[in-house]
Parts: structure tokens; sequence; C-alpha cells
């Protein structure tokens, strides 16, 4: 169908959850460290991606240090045929997307449904070219649990670093509450709108309360352009940065999320500076004449931050308000105008949970049954509700005074680093690790020529 013979290629199946994961770990990761271009024609959405993601870089330690990238003139479809004269090492494999999932982020970030939705991307895998798809990952703490079964199984993040990668989004609050509370065979019929649906009754309970209000320190890492200039010149890492970690200053949260892409849905742009690769047409400019802290995103009026990564977070709000913000997503990201939303580009986000049940009560602090809940019987699995984070749409439940760090790039693994204690006040990641932080590209995407 493709004109490709059948000896250069092998049709994978899935038969398990973790087939894709399986996959990637045990075939694509073996041959990209032996030297071996390949090509995987990805049917699936997001929830595929993140699966090959997390499967390639499952057995991945230090061999991974300078891998060749192929170049934005090189057609995906030569990978293939340029190994022979290469020398040995790490060869990034390539994924060509056919968006087969339910919100599609990355496949409506790039493009690739806009011009022949029809095709679900296919097009783009012969007149595409090839891109480093950006990635981030997340460190947990020990109690943090992975969420199988619709919520209903709580097991061990697998590996042994309590990491988790992923390549569209990072979230806590809200956005991570309705995806945990949508992720059923009830809702999943329901395809994208079962978002909305779920969001509709996290903002309006039952009782006629305020929208729960999710505490926590959330801190982030911001570019520091003198962390740049001490790489260039004198090559510090790690705490010889001065890494310094910034307090959101509130306790409470409605919404948290960090992200490399600008669509979650087709017309839902959460981020409308960030992309994969840079679009065709202009931006609509996002400073606030209101918000004098945020003017470093006047400078960026009308440009498109390739590969940058863009925290999106507002306090607790009545519920029609929240609506309303959330609303102006689908107008073109018209939401990051909104005085109360904050929007900046980061390099990292630190959630730091409570160890203790929220004892006050009142507006802003959720539902009045919930709190009478958590009082009188201390209900764990009740109260647990509100300790998700999401990542691609992987759900993770911390523990009371849980935590979570998450960085842009890869984590590579090291013998010398186990993630057994809270984070440090500077950099959680050993010198090693962030060098190769900087120098690694794990995957890459074939994207159109022309975007949007």
């Amino acid at each position: 169908m493709l004109g490709i013979p059948p000896s250069s290629y092998t049709v994978q199946e899935t038969t398990s959850a973790d087939s894709i994961r399986n996959f990637a770990r045990d075939v694509l990761g073996p041959n990209a460290r032996s030297g071996i271009r390949q090509t995987v024609l990805l049917l699936s959405g997001d929830g595929g991606v993140h699966d090959l993601l997390n499967g390639l870089l499952a057995g991945v330690s230090s061999d991974i240090t300078s891998p060749r990238v192929a170049t934005a003139s090189t057609g995906p479809m030569d990978l293939d045929r340029k190994v022979s004269h290469q020398e040995s090492g790490y060869v990034t494999p390539t994924i060509a997307l056919l968006a087969l999932g339910t919100a599609n982020a990355l496949a409506h970030s790039l493009g690739t449904l806009q011009s022949h939705p029809s095709s679900l991307g296919l097009r783009t895998l012969f007149h595409g070219r090839v891109k480093p798809l950006p990635i981030f990952h997340a460190v947990f703490s020990p109690g943090a649990r992975l969420l199988t079964d619709e919520g209903r199984s709580r097991e061990q993040i697998p590996g042994n670093q309590n990491v988790i990668h992923g390549a569209v989004v990072f979230s806590y609050g809200l956005h991570a509450s309705l995806v945990a509370d949508s992720d059923s065979a009830a809702y999943r019929k329901f395809g994208a709108k079962r978002f909305q649906m779920a969001a509709k009754e996290l903002l309006f309970p039952s009782d006629g309360g305020m929208p729960h209000a999710y505490r926590g320190k959330v801190s982030i890492l911001r570019p520091n352009p003198t962390n740049i200039e001490a790489d260039e010149g004198e090559g510090k890492r790690g705490e010889e940065k001065n890494e310094i970690w910034e307090d959101i200053p509130r306790e409470e949260h409605a919404y948290v999320l960090a992200t490399l892409v600008s669509n979650l849905e087709e017309k839902f742009m959460i981020s409308p500076l960030s992309a994969i690769s840079r679009p065709s047409h202009p931006v609509p400019s996002i400073a606030k004449e209101e918000a004098p802290a945020q003017d470093i995103q006047k400078k960026k009026k009308g440009r498109v931050n390739e590969g940058k990564m863009y925290l999106i977070h507002f306090p607790p709000l009545p519920g029609e308000e929240i609506n309303r913000i959330m609303t102006l997503a689908y107008q073109g990201g018209q939401h990051v105008h909104e005085k109360a939303v904050g929007y900046e580009e980061v390099e990292g986000v630190r959630i730091e949970l409570p160890s203790e049940l929220d004892e006050h009560s009142g507006p802003g602090h959720g539902t009045q049954d919930r709190i009478q809940d958590e009082k009188q019987d201390d209900d764990e699995d009740n109260e647990a509700r509100w300790r998700k984070i999401c990542v691609d749409g992987t759900i993770i439940e911390l523990e009371r005074g849980g935590w979570v760090e998450m960085r842009k790039g890869p984590f590579i693994s090291s013998s010398s680093h186990r993630v057994i204690q809270p984070i440090p006040s500077t950099s959680a990641y050993p010198k090693e690790i962030e060098e190769k932080n900087e120098a690694t590209s794990v995957l890459n995407i074939v994207v159109p020529l022309k975007l949007r």
C-alpha cells in the first residue's frame, strides 16, 4: 500500500496495555543503541507516544551521550537507508503519528490534521520533515503510585527511579482530576466530550458549594540567562548554576498545568506560545497590561517558541468563573489574557503536598460534604481523590506529604542516583544527568512541512 517492500518492515499488534511500552523497551531501544535507524508508523493517540517514550527510556543508561539527529531536510522515508556508513552509537528513532486517539494533542498542535484531516497524518509521513520531539520527565516521591484499571488499582511506578516521561502535559488540580475522573468506560464512549462532562461535575458540586481547592506548595524553575552564560563559558552545572526555585505565592490552587504543546484538543488552545515546530501564522499577543510581572511575555509578542515549556495556573475561583476562563481557551487561547491566569515559561515545576488533612472549611476549600467526610472518618480514598498528578493522561497518586519534580528533557538513570529522599533545596539531579538532559534527543517525530 505504501510502496514499501514487506521484507523491510514488521507489524506489531497491541494485545495489552503494555504492548507499546514493551515493544519500545525490547525492540526499539536495543536497535537504536545498536546504531540501527528506525521509523515507526504509530497508529495511536497521545497515549501511544507516551508509552513508546517511556518504554524506550526504560532501559537507557549512560550509553546515550551523543545521538545523531536527522536534520530537517532529511526525508522520513529515507531514514532506514542511511545506516551502513554511520558509526556505531545511539541513533534516534523517528515516529510518524497517525492520530487515532481521543484528544490527539500532539497531532493538533503539529497541524497534521488540518490540511488533510482524512489522512490522519499519513500524508505527513511522505511529505513531512523530521524534528526532535521535546520531552520532560517527572520524578515522584517514594510513596507515589500509578493508577490503573480506571483508578481501582494502585501499582508501583515501573523502574527503580520513580520517573515518568512525557511529551504533552503535566498537571495538578482541575485538569488532573477531570482526566482521572473521566477515565472510565462510561465516560470514554463520549470521546473528547468526556473531559467537559467531568469538568462540569468538578466545577459545580451537587451541594452548590465551591469547586475543590487543591492544597500544596508549587514552585517553578525559570529559564536563567546566567545559567546559559555559565554553560558556554565555564561549564558550570547543577547547584553551581545557582538555580533558583520560585514559589507561587499561594497555598491553594485550582489549575496548575505545564505543557510543551499548544493544543490539548483540536479547538482547545491551552498555550498559544507553545509549539513543537513553528507554525506559518503569527500567534496573538498574550501581553497583559494589568500584570507587569509578566513583562517577559511582551517581549515575545507574536512569537511561537519552539520546544519551550509554558505553565498555566490560577487560584481557586467560583465554578462559573473557572468555566468562563477555560471557555476562552476555545477562542484561540484568549484565557491567557485574564488577570487571574498566570502564564509563563518554565524549565521545571515542583509540587509538594501537605502531610496533614485540610482542617479548614468555607469557600475555596472544596464542597462541604467532602470536608465533613475528611473530618469524621479520615477516608483515605475520599481524600486521595485530590492528590493526583497527570502526565500525558497517565494518572499518578501522591501520598500525603508526597512530592513531584518535573523538568524538561529526559532523565538518564545513574547508579549513583536513587530517589529515596525528599527533594533537596537545590537541584535533585547529579551533574552527569543534567549534562545528558541538554545533549540528548531521545525520539524524533515527523511534522508537516507547512504548519497551520
